[in-house]
């Protein structure tokens, strides 16, 4: 006698059509639609920018529609894109013969008058920045244009930086806070890495630092950034917590060190250029930051 094939497509194929008829059935529709979520995010945003409203309606639903000029959006399960110009309450209401159920949610709107810009990239004497080297394990080398994250079969090198935020209020709620530091060469090249970003917790001079006498830092990192090889290029690290916590406390602020992820294997050590380069001074390291009062 001859075995009979499975056909295993038509089996998962029957499967997945009873599973959505079970499903289909469990949502009755003379049951009233449920919103299983309506979000913002982000919830608050600067005059100008956009949040994305994003639903997940039951299928019992005959129709869903938003308000505020968004209209019917014909789907149980999606998003869409939001610029209002003010504070604005968004209604999504799901319909069925059973009847309607609504639920809300509020974009901010922050007006752009009332946010400030400042950058902060200071030169020599102000700069505060330098890098480690177990190489050279109490050497100095805050006086040095470079500053160097990673390792290789000579070194493993670190970055501090720290800057001045005095300038900012004691009750600024920070939007945003990006380091940004200028990477122009990977000297020893063989591949991409990871570096972190780690919140330092001592206190340390740029003019006497060195990998023996390096501070202590959280042993979380705050952020992290692959690093390409071979890319000249900013490189752009999110610290807006890290920021916000200095404005909040200015004796916390010890600045922040980069890290190779794994330190253990040699791969490559890119280089920035620190705030001691006066020969192209533009490249230096910088903190842009946008924030407003806290109202």
């Amino acid at each position: 006698m001859k075995k009979r094939k499975i056909n295993y497509f038509l089996l998962l194929s029957l499967f997945f059509a009873i599973a959505v008829l079970i499903f289909i059935a469990g949502c009755d529709p003379n049951e009233l639609p449920i919103v299983l979520s309506f979000l913002a995010n982000p919830a608050t945003i600067v005059e100008g920018e956009s949040s994305t409203l994003s639903w997940n309606i039951s299928v019992n639903s005959i129709s869903i529609t938003i308000d505020n000029g968004v209209g019917s959006v014909g789907v149980f399960v999606g998003e869409t894109t939001v610029s209002p110009t003010k504070t604005t309450t968004y209604t999504i209401t799901a319909t069925n013969g059973a009847g309607t159920v609504t639920e809300s949610v509020t974009v901010y709107v922050i007006p752009s008058a009332s946010v400030s810009n400042t950058t902060l990239q200071p030169g020599p004497v102000e700069g505060m920045d330098a890098l480690v080297s177990n190489f050279a394990p109490n050497i100095n080398f805050g006086a040095g244009k470079i500053l160097d994250v990673g390792n290789n079969d000579v070194a493993i090198v670190r970055s501090y930086f720290q800057f001045d935020l005095s300038s900012i209020p004691l009750d600024a709620l920070m939007l945003d806070a990006d380091l940004m530091l200028y990477q122009y060469d990977t000297p020893y090249i063989d591949e991409n890495f990871e570096a972190y970003l780690f919140r330092v917790t001592g206190q340390w001079d740029d003019k006497a630092i060195t990998w023996n006498s390096q501070p202590s830092h959280f042993t979380e990192a705050e952020t992290s950034k692959t690093l390409i090889v071979g890319e000249k290029v900013w490189t752009v690290w999110d610290i807006k917590d890290l920021a916000q916590g200095w404005v909040n406390d200015p004796t916390s602020n010890y600045g922040c060190v980069l890290i190779d992820t794994d330190e253990t294997s040699n791969n490559s050590i890119v280089y920035f250029h620190s705030s001691e380069d006066t020969t192209e001074p533009d490249m230096s390291p910088q903190l842009h930051m946008r924030w407003r009062i806290n109202f």
